[in-house]
């Protein structure tokens, strides 16, 4: 059978396993601390060095702005204080056209009516000077001061502009434009720090006044082509017009320019300020490499070294778990860990020796002595066999008897106790039996009392029926006067007609006996009417009388009928009565001789349970004795048992001693 063993691995490969993953570990640690604290030196660094260049670039962009605006300014006091004459302008401004590569198209002049005065030269060309935001700007400015960017011709400007102080009319204005390209190219040349950018951008319009990237000049800060960078800066420009913060992957700095409306913006990508550290970093992780190439290969050697004479315990460890203690550990000289453990080793070894021989001796004696022990437990066992075998005889007879003597007493217990319950039934037999006849003879005497009753009513009926026929009798009558009533409306009827005519004969003198006969003709149809509804309810009254004496017939039919049943349950009551008294005797003569069988199974019951009590004290005897026999038999075989286990366990324990080499 092949058995499945976990794949070991020796010290050696653990520790190198264990060391130079943790030297590893610690060296990319080191090196990600060296990178992190030097790329927070290298931006600190550059936030600073940025905003030095920043503040360097903006007093550059200030003198620029201040010389130009000093050039303007001469020219400005030059007409100012020459105050030469309209025909004489244009050789003034002559000799400023091309003068300065910042201003190429020289100085020009408006007034308030609408002339313009430019270098003949030049090729600006404005129709409406008053209208131009040059113009407008140049009307507020005593000294020449720039306005905003705006749009001259196809170039994006930015004037320098201001009143002419001259007396008289009209009022005029001087002013001379900056391309914003050529500003664009005066602000990126002035940026000091390598990598980095920068763009102008007006606080009042919002507008980028200078930028690298031309699309962008004139725009608004933040528009949707612009790159992220721009958008958040547009924000935060919003907020503070000097801020120093990194933002979208740049450091950024701003800067306001001095005499102007303009905010100078400073930037320099993070990848730019970290691109020599990332070669340093990539230089640090290569020397990592080699450093652990060589830190495992000295390990190994160490390892290797110390662990040697570990192996050489290991194999020695081997052979003595195979029952081999005929080996030995070659001391070592050394005074580490490993030396003092094999030193123990080795007196473990002599130990084992003397103990293994002293076991062999042992286990001889204790053999013969197993021997002995297991003949004298089975001669025990056989004779506690026999004596339990007869015990169990004996303990089986006596607890039939004693099942016999229980059951005998159960059973005049049971008859004792059902003649007690017949006694107590029976008494309340009598008493059920003495209230039934009471209850009998009183509902004798009740039922009597209905057929008295029942008489009365039927008498009540015969005379409710005869006054019924009665008013039967005199509804006939009164038929008979209501129609001879009638007969007389009828009549009279008749003579009211009559007495009609006979008024309508008479003319005017008949005329009041026409109306009593008018009169007498209603009454005698009022009395028709009330005759005919007379008779009608007398008619009903008939019918309901007629009705009644039939009702009262069947009432008295049924009452007669209840009378003859109400006797014949008079009679039943009488037999019921004779035969209740009959029982009643029957069931006290019953009583009496229960009585007498309870007493005999009472005296029955008590005998029985004193022999079941003698037969119970018999059996428990004959079971404890039984108990005891199967207990001594019990032992005897344990001990006989354990004798040859003992000597079993001897001659294993030998045979186990054998095994090992001394």
């Amino acid at each position: 059978m092949k058995t499945n063993r976990k794949k070991k691995r020796s010290i050696k490969v653990k520790l190198t396993l264990t060391i130079i993953p943790i030297v590893t570990i610690l060296l990319l640690i080191l090196v990600g601390l060296s990178y992190s604290i030097s790329s927070k030196m290298l931006q600190r660094d550059a936030n600073d060095l940025l905003e030095s260049s920043v503040k360097s670039q903006a007093t550059r962009i200030e003198s620029w702005l201040n010389e130009n605006l000093s050039a303007f300014q001469t020219a400005k006091k030059t007409i100012e204080t020459t105050n030469p004459s309209l025909e004489q302008l244009p050789g003034i401004l002559d000799g400023y056209y091309k003068f300065d590569s910042d201003f190429p198209d020289g100085l020009f002049i408006a007034d308030n009516q609408g002339h313009f005065y430019k270098a003949s030269q030049s090729d600006i060309e404005v129709s409406n000077p008053t209208s131009e935001i040059w113009f407008k700007e140049g009307i507020t400015h005593v000294n020449m001061a720039f306005g905003t960017p705006h749009k001259q011709g196809n170039e994006e400007v930015i004037s320098a502009s201001g009143i002419i102080n001259t007396p008289g009319d009209p009022l005029k204005v001087i002013a001379g434009n900056l391309t914003l390209d050529r500003v664009s190219t005066i602000v990126n040349s002035f940026i000091s720090m390598k990598g980095a950018s920068a763009f102008l951008y007006d606080q009042e319009t919002q507008k980028i006044v200078a930028d690298r990237e031309k699309s962008f000049v004139s725009q608004v800060l933040g528009q949707s082509n612009q790159p992220k960078f721009y958008q958040a800066m547009s924000k935060e420009l919003k907020k503070n017009a000097e801020v120093s913060l990194k933002i979208d992957g740049n450091l950024a700095v701003s800067r306001k320019v001095n005499g102007t409306n303009w905010v100078l913006v400073s930037y320099i990508p993070e990848k730019v300020i970290l691109s020599g550290l990332s070669k340093l970093r990539l230089i640090m992780v290569i020397i990592s490499v080699f450093s652990v190439l060589a830190l495992g290969i000295l390990i190994e050697r160490m390892t290797n070294r110390v662990v040697k004479p570990v192996k050489d315990m290991t194999s020695v460890i081997k052979t003595m778990a195979d029952g081999d203690f005929t080996v030995s550990v070659n001391n070592n000289n050394g005074d580490d860990e490993i030396a003092e453990m094999g030193h123990s080793i080795e007196g473990f070894i002599q130990y084992m020796r003397n103990m293994i021989q002293s076991i062999t001796h042992i286990s001889s004696g204790l053999q013969e002595q197993a021997k002995t022990s297991e003949m004298i437990s089975r001669d025990m066992y056989d004779a506690s066999e026999s004596q339990s075998v007869s015990m169990d005889e004996l303990n089986n007879t006596v607890d039939q008897l004693s099942l016999s003597v229980n059951d005998i007493a159960e059973n005049a217990m049971q008859l004792a106790q059902i003649a007690n319950d017949t006694k107590q039934n029976s008494n309340l037999v009598e008493e059920k039996m003495n209230e039934t006849v009471e209850i009998s003879e009183k509902g004798r005497s009740e039922m009597q009392q209905v057929v008295n009753a029942m008489q009365n009513i039927q008498q009540s009926i015969n005379d409710l029926e005869s006054s019924i026929g009665r008013v039967g009798t005199a509804s006939s009558q009164i038929v008979q006067i209501i129609q001879i009533i009638g007969e007389i409306a009828h009549q009279t009827n008749l003579l009211s007609i009559n007495a009609s005519l006979e008024a309508a004969r008479a003319g005017e003198a008949g005329k009041g006996f026409a109306v009593v006969a008018t009169e007498i003709n209603k009454l005698a149809k009022n009395s028709a009417d009330s005759v005919s509804q007379i008779t009608n309810l007398i008619s009903e009254v008939n019918t309901l009388v007629e009705e009644a004496v039939t009702q009262a017939n069947h009432s008295s039919d049924d009452i007669l009928n209840s009378s003859q049943l109400i006797r014949t349950a008079v009679d039943s009551f009488d037999s019921i009565f004779q035969n209740i008294q009959q029982t009643n005797q029957l069931i006290q003569d019953v009583v009496d001789k229960i009585d007498l069988v309870d007493q005999v199974a009472t005296n029955a019951a008590a005998i029985s349970e004193e022999q079941a009590a003698s037969s119970d004290e018999i059996h428990a005897t004959s079971e404890t004795t039984l108990t005891q026999a199967k207990h001594i038999s019990n032992h005897s075989k344990n001990v006989a048992t354990e004798a040859h286990k003992l000597a079993d366990s001897s001659q294993q324990l030998a045979n186990q001693v054998k095994r090992f080499k001394v």
